[in-house]
């Protein structure tokens, strides 16, 4: 209605109006907790204190293993949302409104996927249900990578959101079933920043593979995205590496 086909820039003034509309009920009926006052610290202590926790986890095998191997499964996650929209348009064929349903759809699926992991992971151990995650994962950047039809990339975007939605889900209970109960707010910000760190050096990895092959069109990018796999891959090898606590009764 308020956007033409082949405009997206005309989304961002709708945009604008709707987060508007939608922040309205904070700014009147939300009153803020005055805050209390604390000693100034300097900007680098934040960033001395990630760095004792990151030593600290060493002596932690168990949940340091972890870390890597989610590293480089949100790597591949937090890529492939990065550039779905340029892959999709540019070598599957899609158009831009093609691609708004394919989004939309690919969040349906992740709600689902959460739902439906959430009781994988309570039946099973969150272990398995990360795993589990990274199969899909892995299948859909493989089906991404070789598809030649639109209805091959559908397929993998639904995928996708599954993976999406559903490693919120498994690797949060996972962290908490392998941090010490004392430990748990130190290693939960650490596993926050290595999430924050790996959906930076994805996309940087996978545009470096496309402009280095940039001659070879299409087969660059799908090229970049077979590395996608291949960290998917490296993470759950480190994932069978990760002994699943035993649950306490």
């Amino acid at each position: 209605m308020f956007v033409q086909e082949g405009n997206p820039e005309q989304a961002f003034i709708p945009t604008a109006v709707m987060y508007l509309l939608f922040s309205l009920p904070l700014f009147f009926f939300l009153k803020d907790t005055p805050a209390k006052k604390t000693e100034k610290e300097h900007f680098l202590t934040g960033y001395k204190e990630i760095y004792r926790t990151f030593k600290d986890m060493r002596n932690y095998k168990n949940t340091f293993t972890f870390m890597l191997s989610y590293f480089f499964l949100n790597d591949a996650i937090a890529t492939t949302i990065a550039i779905m929209a340029i892959y999709a348009t540019a070598v599957v064929g899609f158009t831009s409104g093609q691609f708004i349903i394919l989004y939309l759809g690919s969040t349906i699926f992740a709600i689902i996927g959460s739902f439906i992991f959430g009781y994988i992971t309570k039946k099973t151990g969150a272990k398995v249900g990360v795993m589990l995650v990274s199969i899909i994962l892995i299948t859909a950047l493989t089906i991404a990578a070789l598809a030649t039809e639109q209805w091959m990339f559908w397929i993998a975007g639904a995928l996708i959101g599954v993976a999406l939605g559903s490693m919120w889900v498994t690797s949060r209970t996972l962290i908490i079933d392998l941090t010490p109960y004392e430990k748990r707010g130190q290693f939960f910000g650490l596993f926050a920043f290595s999430g924050k760190v790996s959906s930076i050096i994805g996309p940087a990895v996978y545009g470096t593979i496309t402009l280095n092959l940039r001659e070879y069109g299409e087969l660059a990018s799908r090229i970049a995205l077979s590395s996608l796999i291949v960290m998917a891959v490296i993470g759950m090898i480190l994932l069978i590496k990760v002994k699943q606590p035993v649950a306490e009764t």
